[in-house]
């Protein structure tokens, strides 16, 4: 058994200041806490050890420590400085036949627009990979920089829409769609069945900013909540030239 002069010295170098083993104090975090005060431990520096426990007197007064880091400064968000061309594409089969009024796809050229992401008009098209990608695909030949599909991300057989989008990815931005998620998620549960990508592609002539939105209302106001403060950084990070 070690004694207890060795192990005040062992706790103290691991510690770097004076530790005191009370021989007698029982050995539960709840003994120890009402032994404190009785010890009657008066070292402004001291640390006690009970048993398996190290506590700090009431008494002690610390200095703080300088934080080394203070001085950084993490980047904020920065507003768009003029604006930039979007697309909007709405995928659904019965938005396309005309049997439902799309209103998502209008909802969400709205609110690009506060965030500087100009949509001239929005696409409907019908479900599926062919149908989808080509549309993102003729969007980045026009020169949108930022393209929003809404639908297409749930689970049924003709929801395809992220099938449609990943070969047109050339990084992938996870903890974008996990951010979207999480907001979704303090509205509805049902965000979490949403299969939406989040990326950039450089296929075309102009990098474009791809992200593929639920096609209901809510999940749109999330998403565009996320993505607009967002824009002018991914598109900065598009835009610089590395050699």
């Amino acid at each position: 058994m070690l004694s207890l002069s060795y192990l005040n010295a062992y706790l103290s170098l691991i510690y770097k200041e004076e530790v005191v083993v009370i021989e007698n104090c029982a050995k539960t975090r709840e003994n120890a806490c009402k032994n404190v005060n009785s010890c009657q431990l008066q070292k402004p520096h001291l640390r006690t050890y009970f048993g398996r426990f190290v506590l700090r007197n009431s008494s002690d007064a610390q200095p703080v420590r300088p934080d080394p880091h203070a001085k950084i400064q993490q980047k904020g968000l920065q507003k768009m400085e003029g604006t930039v061309a979007g697309a909007v594409i709405t995928a659904s089969d019965r938005c396309f036949r005309g049997e439902t009024e799309d209103k998502s796809g209008p909802l969400a050229a709205a609110l690009l627009a506060d965030w500087g992401v100009i949509v001239d008009q929005v696409r409907v098209v019908p479900d599926g990979i062919a149908s989808v990608r080509n549309a993102i695909l003729d969007a980045m030949a026009q020169g949108a920089r930022v393209i929003v599909t809404t639908g297409g991300t749930g689970v049924t057989d003709r929801d395809l829409t992220p099938e449609a989008t990943a070969p047109l990815l050339d990084a992938r931005m996870d903890a974008i769609a996990m951010q979207i998620a999480q907001v979704g998620l303090v509205n509805t549960p049902l965000a979490s069945l949403s299969r939406g990508l989040v990326g950039v592609s450089r296929q075309g002539e102009t990098p474009c900013f791809i992200v593929n939105a639920p096609g209901s209302r809510g999940g749109v106001k999330d998403t565009i909540s996320v993505i607009g403060p967002l824009v002018p950084h991914v598109l900065e990070q598009l835009d610089l030239v590395t050699d």
